[in-house]
């Protein structure tokens, strides 16, 4: 298997990726992992670094198309005043206040399905 040296390595280019290259150190000598959609790991030199490696990745740019749109968001007043944000994304619901944190069930969650509904 052919080994990187520093400077083909500072050369190469990729695709997007939403994580940097890895240098992992086997037994068998150094390797970078990649996780774009070309995959996959080379065999690189002993002084090649990170930093190095760096500037392979380019981070995946979400899309508007990409950002799922199935979320909402509901302000909700307790009892003694203090608002609270309800959100459901994915038919999941989740609320700020301590008791759906303890509970994970809550009155201002039930007040906003309820808005929901009239919606």
């Amino acid at each position: 298997m052919k080994v990187y040296t520093k400077q083909e390595v500072r050369a190469m280019r990729r695709g997007p990726s939403l994580y940097a290259p890895v240098i992992v150190n086997f037994l068998s000598g150094r390797t970078m992992l990649f996780h774009d959609a070309e995959g996959g790991s080379i065999r690189i030199a002993d002084d090649v670094t990170p930093e190095d490696a760096s500037h392979i990745w380019v981070r995946y740019q979400a899309k508007q198309q990409d950002i799922p749109t199935d979320r909402k968001q509901f302000t909700i007043k307790g009892s003694t005043g203090t608002a609270y944000t309800v959100t459901v994304r994915f038919k999941q619901w989740s609320c700020t206040c301590s008791g759906f944190g303890f509970r994970k069930r809550c009155k201002h969650v039930e007040q906003a399905k309820q808005l929901q509904r009239e919606l």
